[in-house]
Protein backbone atom coordinates (compact mmCIF):
# COMPACT_ATOMS: atom_id res chain seq x y z
CA UNK A 1 0.00 0.00 0.00
CA UNK A 2 1.35 3.86 -1.26
CA UNK A 3 1.16 5.87 2.43
CA UNK A 4 2.84 8.44 0.23
CA UNK A 5 5.28 8.11 3.12
CA UNK A 6 9.29 7.04 2.79
CA UNK A 7 11.02 4.60 4.73
CA UNK A 8 14.23 6.13 5.89
CA UNK A 9 17.22 3.70 5.55
CA UNK A 10 19.35 3.08 8.11
CA UNK A 11 23.31 4.23 7.85
CA UNK A 12 25.08 1.63 9.76
CA UNK A 13 24.62 0.20 13.03
CA UNK A 14 23.61 1.79 16.20
CA UNK A 15 25.95 2.57 18.73
CA UNK A 16 25.29 2.12 22.36
CA UNK A 17 25.42 4.91 24.00
CA UNK A 18 24.87 3.63 27.82
CA UNK A 19 23.18 0.64 28.94
CA UNK A 20 21.19 0.39 32.42
CA UNK A 21 18.96 -2.06 34.48
CA UNK A 22 17.50 -5.02 32.38
CA UNK A 23 19.60 -4.31 29.48
CA UNK A 24 17.90 -1.06 28.50
CA UNK A 25 20.20 0.69 26.48
CA UNK A 26 20.71 4.65 25.44
CA UNK A 27 21.35 4.15 21.66
CA UNK A 28 21.98 6.49 18.57
CA UNK A 29 21.22 5.44 15.00
CA UNK A 30 21.88 7.29 12.15
CA UNK A 31 19.21 7.21 9.11
CA UNK A 32 19.19 8.58 5.73
CA UNK A 33 16.22 11.47 4.92
CA UNK A 34 15.34 10.03 1.82
CA UNK A 35 13.89 13.04 0.24
CA UNK A 36 17.71 14.87 0.18
CA UNK A 37 19.93 12.13 1.24
CA UNK A 38 21.18 14.05 4.24
CA UNK A 39 22.48 11.98 7.53
CA UNK A 40 20.54 12.76 10.10
CA UNK A 41 21.13 10.81 14.01
CA UNK A 42 18.45 10.28 16.49
CA UNK A 43 18.60 9.01 20.36
CA UNK A 44 16.61 5.76 20.71
CA UNK A 45 16.01 3.65 24.00
CA UNK A 46 16.65 -0.12 22.93
CA UNK A 47 17.09 -3.80 24.96
CA UNK A 48 20.92 -5.05 24.50
CA UNK A 49 22.19 -8.42 25.21
CA UNK A 50 25.11 -9.11 27.33
CA UNK A 51 27.05 -9.96 24.17
CA UNK A 52 26.34 -6.52 22.86
CA UNK A 53 23.50 -7.32 20.48
CA UNK A 54 20.77 -4.79 19.78
CA UNK A 55 17.01 -7.22 20.14
CA UNK A 56 14.33 -6.32 17.83
CA UNK A 57 12.51 -9.38 20.02
CA UNK A 58 11.35 -10.68 22.65
CA UNK A 59 8.96 -7.95 23.45
CA UNK A 60 6.70 -7.46 26.07
CA UNK A 61 3.26 -8.69 26.47
CA UNK A 62 0.45 -6.14 27.89
CA UNK A 63 -2.47 -8.20 28.77
CA UNK A 64 -6.00 -6.53 29.23
CA UNK A 65 -7.48 -8.82 31.71
CA UNK A 66 -11.29 -8.95 32.61
CA UNK A 67 -13.40 -11.19 34.76
CA UNK A 68 -16.75 -13.63 34.46
CA UNK A 69 -18.42 -10.40 36.31
CA UNK A 70 -17.14 -7.69 33.63
CA UNK A 71 -14.23 -6.56 36.11
CA UNK A 72 -11.17 -4.93 34.79
CA UNK A 73 -8.34 -6.41 36.81
CA UNK A 74 -5.92 -3.82 37.05
CA UNK A 75 -2.79 -2.76 39.08
CA UNK A 76 -1.44 0.68 40.94
CA UNK A 77 2.19 0.94 41.14
CA UNK A 78 4.72 3.12 41.18
CA UNK A 79 6.58 4.49 38.24
CA UNK A 80 9.76 6.13 38.36
CA UNK A 81 9.92 7.56 35.26
CA UNK A 82 6.25 8.94 35.82
CA UNK A 83 7.39 9.94 39.57
CA UNK A 84 3.83 9.07 40.43
CA UNK A 85 1.66 5.90 41.33
CA UNK A 86 -0.32 4.30 37.77
CA UNK A 87 -3.23 2.86 37.11
CA UNK A 88 -2.12 0.35 34.61
CA UNK A 89 -2.78 -3.36 33.38
CA UNK A 90 -0.35 -6.34 33.93
CA UNK A 91 2.35 -7.06 31.53
CA UNK A 92 5.51 -8.45 31.53
CA UNK A 93 9.04 -9.92 28.95
CA UNK A 94 9.45 -12.88 27.83
CA UNK A 95 11.68 -15.13 30.53
CA UNK A 96 14.44 -17.51 29.16
CA UNK A 97 14.30 -20.11 31.76
CA UNK A 98 10.73 -21.24 30.29
CA UNK A 99 10.69 -23.07 27.15
CA UNK A 100 7.31 -21.29 25.46
CA UNK A 101 7.62 -17.56 25.10
CA UNK A 102 4.80 -16.72 22.73
CA UNK A 103 3.36 -13.98 23.20
CA UNK A 104 0.50 -15.16 25.22
CA UNK A 105 1.51 -17.40 27.49
CA UNK A 106 3.56 -14.58 28.53
CA UNK A 107 0.83 -12.85 29.26
CA UNK A 108 -1.01 -15.62 31.03
CA UNK A 109 2.12 -15.93 32.64
CA UNK A 110 2.47 -12.49 33.79
CA UNK A 111 -0.72 -11.96 34.63
CA UNK A 112 -0.91 -15.27 37.52
CA UNK A 113 2.35 -13.13 38.93
CA UNK A 114 1.79 -9.87 39.17
CA UNK A 115 -2.28 -9.99 40.02
CA UNK A 116 -3.03 -14.18 41.01
CA UNK A 117 -5.56 -14.21 37.89
CA UNK A 118 -5.90 -17.35 35.71
CA UNK A 119 -7.86 -16.46 32.36
CA UNK A 120 -10.36 -19.06 30.77
CA UNK A 121 -9.10 -18.07 27.42
CA UNK A 122 -6.85 -15.48 25.70
CA UNK A 123 -6.91 -13.18 22.21
CA UNK A 124 -4.27 -11.90 20.52
CA UNK A 125 -5.57 -8.62 19.93
CA UNK A 126 -3.30 -7.47 16.99
CA UNK A 127 0.15 -8.49 15.68
CA UNK A 128 2.13 -5.78 17.69
CA UNK A 129 1.93 -2.28 18.65
CA UNK A 130 4.23 0.30 19.79
CA UNK A 131 4.82 2.24 23.21
CA UNK A 132 5.88 5.31 21.69
CA UNK A 133 7.39 4.94 17.73
CA UNK A 134 9.75 7.96 17.79
CA UNK A 135 11.71 6.48 20.31
CA UNK A 136 11.57 3.12 21.64
CA UNK A 137 12.38 0.00 19.39
CA UNK A 138 11.19 -2.43 21.79
CA UNK A 139 7.47 -2.34 21.11
CA UNK A 140 5.01 -4.94 22.59
CA UNK A 141 2.37 -7.88 22.07
CA UNK A 142 -1.57 -6.81 22.96
CA UNK A 143 -3.54 -9.31 24.62
CA UNK A 144 -7.32 -9.61 26.14
CA UNK A 145 -7.60 -12.44 28.89
CA UNK A 146 -11.03 -13.65 29.39
CA UNK A 147 -12.86 -15.18 32.13
CA UNK A 148 -10.47 -15.01 34.26
CA UNK A 149 -10.46 -16.61 38.37
CA UNK A 150 -8.62 -16.26 40.89
CA UNK A 151 -5.66 -18.81 41.80
CA UNK A 152 -4.76 -18.70 44.95
CA UNK A 153 -1.17 -18.71 45.57
CA UNK A 154 -0.19 -17.63 42.20
CA UNK A 155 0.41 -13.68 42.86
CA UNK A 156 4.59 -12.81 43.08
CA UNK A 157 6.05 -9.57 43.79
CA UNK A 158 9.22 -8.50 42.68
CA UNK A 159 12.19 -6.61 44.17
CA UNK A 160 11.86 -3.93 41.51
CA UNK A 161 8.32 -3.68 42.18
CA UNK A 162 5.33 -3.08 44.23
CA UNK A 163 1.77 -3.96 42.95
CA UNK A 164 -1.62 -3.55 44.37
CA UNK A 165 -3.91 -5.14 42.07
CA UNK A 166 -7.74 -3.82 42.07
CA UNK A 167 -10.84 -5.13 40.59
CA UNK A 168 -13.09 -2.14 38.47
CA UNK A 169 -16.49 -2.95 36.87
CA UNK A 170 -16.14 -2.15 33.36
CA UNK A 171 -18.75 0.40 33.45
CA UNK A 172 -16.79 2.49 35.68
CA UNK A 173 -13.56 1.91 33.98
CA UNK A 174 -14.76 3.26 30.76
CA UNK A 175 -15.98 6.12 32.63
CA UNK A 176 -12.50 6.59 34.28
CA UNK A 177 -10.60 6.03 30.87
CA UNK A 178 -13.49 8.95 29.44
CA UNK A 179 -12.97 10.99 32.05
CA UNK A 180 -9.00 11.40 31.91
CA UNK A 181 -8.27 9.83 35.04
CA UNK A 182 -6.13 6.61 33.84
CA UNK A 183 -2.93 8.15 32.64
CA UNK A 184 -1.02 5.07 31.17
CA UNK A 185 -1.67 5.37 27.44
CA UNK A 186 -0.91 1.98 26.36
CA UNK A 187 -3.91 1.05 28.83
CA UNK A 188 -6.08 2.63 26.99
CA UNK A 189 -5.02 1.52 23.70
CA UNK A 190 -5.77 -2.13 24.90
CA UNK A 191 -9.28 -1.14 26.33
CA UNK A 192 -10.63 0.31 22.97
CA UNK A 193 -9.18 -3.00 20.44
CA UNK A 194 -10.58 -5.17 23.70
CA UNK A 195 -14.21 -3.65 23.29
CA UNK A 196 -15.22 -5.96 20.44
CA UNK A 197 -14.39 -9.11 21.93
CA UNK A 198 -15.61 -7.96 25.57
CA UNK A 199 -19.26 -7.21 24.57
CA UNK A 200 -18.95 -10.32 21.76
CA UNK A 201 -19.69 -7.78 19.10
CA UNK A 202 -17.31 -6.93 16.03
CA UNK A 203 -15.81 -3.63 15.36
CA UNK A 204 -17.78 -2.32 12.43
CA UNK A 205 -20.92 -2.87 14.51
CA UNK A 206 -19.58 -1.06 17.50
CA UNK A 207 -17.65 1.79 15.83
CA UNK A 208 -21.39 2.68 14.01
CA UNK A 209 -23.39 2.19 17.46
CA UNK A 210 -20.69 4.37 19.16
CA UNK A 211 -21.60 7.24 16.37
CA UNK A 212 -25.38 6.73 16.22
Amino acid sequence: MDTGVKVWPKDGEAEVVAKGWGGKALLKQNFINPDNDKLCDFTLWGVVKKNGEILLTGWSTIIMAVTEKLEVIAVRQFRHGANEITLEVPGGNPNPKFEDNSPETVGVRELAEETGYTPGRVIRLAPYAFFEPSALVPGYYPCLALDCYRTPGKKENAANEQIKVVLIPLRKYLQMMFRGEILDSKTGHLLAMSLPAILQTDAESLAQKILD
